[in-house]
């Protein structure tokens, strides 16, 4: 009897440490990872050759959009500095080192982003409030129509819960809030 509950108080606790120990932390990206370009959609394909960029490999990368540290550690183990997500998550590497034409390569982000409606105006708690340039915002963006913020090259995306003639109000659904600052441009995601 004693002996049954030593094993369930030592289940106990097992199961206690358990539920209580923190999540590994995220890897920290190194400075030639932070040197990696990700853009997204086959359009990119065309301006990459122009631009004399060298196609590496293409291949399957387990990785999401809050994280991309899987593709930039892939591309620094292939020398890759662009890495192109084509479709989900098959990602083309190139090398633009050489390329010619690199004002072409550093634009390339851009084409990931639709119509510019506005810019961020500030924080209501969880929601961010999305100025926009015309009244015609409440239009562009009904609710569930997704927006994307411009967060210097990190890419945070927006869903719409109460849109209004001037302004809408938005909740994140991926990306980290803190890369969020007020003025930052909002787009329509294409």
């Amino acid at each position: 009897m004693i002996n049954k509950i030593k094993t369930i108080l030592f289940c106990a606790s097992l199961l206690i440490i358990a539920c209580i120990t923190k999540p590994a932390p995220e890897p920290v990206l190194t400075e030639e990872m932070k040197q990696v370009q990700i853009v997204y959609g086959w359009d990119a394909t065309d301006i990459l050759e122009k631009a004399g960029c060298e196609g590496v490999r293409m291949e399957t990368v387990a990785f999401n959009d809050a994280n991309t540290y899987a593709v930039r550690a892939r591309a620094v183990h292939l020398s890759a500095n662009v890495a192109q997500v084509v479709y989900d998550k098959d990602v083309r590497f190139w090398n633009c080192g050489k390329a010619a034409k690199k004002r072409e390569v550093d634009e390339l982000p851009k084409i990931r982003l639709g119509e510019l409606i506005g810019a961020v105006g500030g924080f209501d708690g969880a929601e961010v409030i999305v100025n926009g340039k015309s009244d015609a915002i409440g239009r562009q963006a009904p609710i569930g129509r997704t927006l994307i913020v411009d967060a210097k090259g990190e890419y945070v995306y927006l869903q719409s819960t109460f849109p209004m003639q001037t302004v809408v109000k938005c909740k994140i659904t991926s990306g980290d809030k803190a890369h969020i600052k007020k003025g930052m441009k909002v787009y329509l995601k294409p």
